[in-house]
């Protein structure tokens, strides 16, 4: 098979169209719902762009562009991880998202615990 340079361009730039377009579509779609955010306008392209991604993909030979998209989903992914644990704790009760400080818990005393542990009668 020979390696077309002007093919590679054509899916190139197709794969850029695509991406831009669901970005814009998403964006006035945000908007005409009055719910144009941030996060939202971040997590709806993030999920565009995977979905782009996997919809052109080559099937054969994976060019060098493309390989370089992990990075970008990665980072992505990173995000939205970040975005999802911050709204977890924006929903839990205030004394729910304090990470424990190592103190015993509240109910219970050092003697109590030892007490559940099976014994051993021989």
């Amino acid at each position: 098979m020979v390696h077309n340079p002007t093919m590679a361009t054509a899916r190139r730039q197709r794969f850029v169209r695509a991406t831009l377009a669901w970005l814009l579509g998403a964006t006035l779609v945000l908007t005409l719902l009055s719910s144009l955010s941030y996060e939202l306008v971040f997590v709806v392209s993030l999920i565009g762009l995977l979905v782009v991604v996997e919809l052109t993909a080559p099937f054969r030979v994976t060019p060098t562009w493309r390989s370089r998209l992990k990075w970008l989903i990665a980072a992505g992914l990173a995000v939205f991880g970040y975005i999802v644990i911050r709204r977890i704790l924006e929903i839990l009760p205030p004394g729910c998202s304090e990470w424990p400080t190592g103190s015993p818990r509240v109910g219970r005393s050092r003697s109590s615990s030892s007490s559940l542990s099976p014994s051993r009668s021989r």
